[in-house]
């Protein structure tokens, strides 16, 4: 088997190694127009060929092509696992920053409605609210 260090080592080594040497191919020893024109239209290496009206298939670039599919699925489920796991951590840390959020924002909202409601040392409310002459005449505080 031939050592792939090239483009197609990242669909999986083996698989690509298969490949290239059920082909008799490597990928880095290509010429450089066959490569462009094998990259421009990867759906024509799995079609059939058709030769003077007769269907012939190479099995052994089949196999290859289906290997290097094969290869690039589990990478791509791999990647598609690897995403949701760090989407649910990422939901999960969001759903405790929006809870500890909340849990401050009553304490706050408390807090300020406590302020609201408050008397201080000489009876008046907090300068958050301007108390009312009625209520200081009826707690004695003001007298007319």
């Amino acid at each position: 088997m031939s050592n792939s260090k090239g483009a197609g080592a990242s669909l999986g080594g083996v698989a690509v190694e298969a490949a290239e040497e059920a082909r008799g191919t490597d990928a880095r020893v290509q010429p450089a127009k066959k490569r462009a024109r094998a990259s421009t239209s990867d759906t024509r290496q799995f079609a059939p060929r058709i030769h003077h009206g007769s269907v012939h298939t190479d099995r052994g670039a089949l196999r290859a092509s289906l290997l290097e599919r094969r290869a690039l699925l589990e990478k791509v489920r791999g990647d598609v696992q690897r995403n949701v796991r760090r989407l649910d951590e990422d939901q999960q840390r969001y759903m405790a920053l929006q809870k500890a959020l909340d849990m401050h924002s009553d304490a706050l909202r408390r807090e300020i409605a406590a302020e609201h409601t408050s008397w201080d040392d000489a009876r008046f409310r907090s300068m958050s609210t301007i108390p009312d002459i009625s209520e200081l005449l009826d707690q004695d505080i003001l007298c007319l």
